[in-house]
């Protein structure tokens, strides 16, 4: 009888202790990053905040490294299906926009999509030519006005674009973004 009270008072003992001095795992960084960078600061930080929860911090890394860098072979280390799917279609959108590519925006899968991505084009189209009047050919004519007047009045630091926008949120934002 003493022998098996000796041994449970040892048992809590170590259990206790072992919950006293708990050593804290480090999680390993995903591939691709190295142990010193802002990434692996933040998936870390994630890990911590969200144990439960390390697919996601996973696919949250890769996606914003892959949407920064404007590569799309970090979206290939998404878990997520879905997310990595998104991944791929933001790329595609921001090189699309970026080359002034309306062939691109008709890859995406999703019509609201490539009418988005028109849109975008259409507007940094006019924005580089500095013309309002490339928007007409834009498939949304009101949004394409509306993204030429935000991006000319913070391009040129100039609120008096600002206030050719006809909807009061968005001038608002506008004077926000410039100021």
């Amino acid at each position: 009888m003493k022998y098996l009270l000796s041994l449970i008072v040892i048992l809590l003992l170590f259990v206790a202790s072992c919950s006293l001095f708990e050593i804290e795992e480090t999680p390993e960084i995903p591939a691709g990053f190295s142990a010193e960078s802002l990434e692996a600061e933040q998936y870390i930080s994630c890990i911590e905040d969200c144990k439960s929860c390390e697919t996601n911090c996973h696919d949250t890394i890769y996606y914003t490294k892959a949407t920064q860098d404007q590569n799309a072979n970090f979206c290939e280390s998404i878990m997520s299906s879905t997310l990595q799917s998104e991944c791929k279609e933001t790329i595609l959108a921001e090189e699309a926009i970026a080359q002034l590519n309306k062939e691109k925006c008709l890859q995406l899968t999703e019509e609201a999509a490539q009418n988005t991505c028109l849109v975008h084009v259409a507007a940094e189209v006019a924005v580089q030519s500095n013309s309002v009047a490339k928007c007409l050919e834009a498939v949304d004519v009101d949004r394409c006005q509306a993204i030429f007047y935000k991006d000319m009045a913070v391009a040129n630091n100039d609120v008096s674009y600002c206030d050719k926008l006809e909807n009061e949120e968005q001038k608002t934002h506008c004077y926000d973004v410039v100021q």
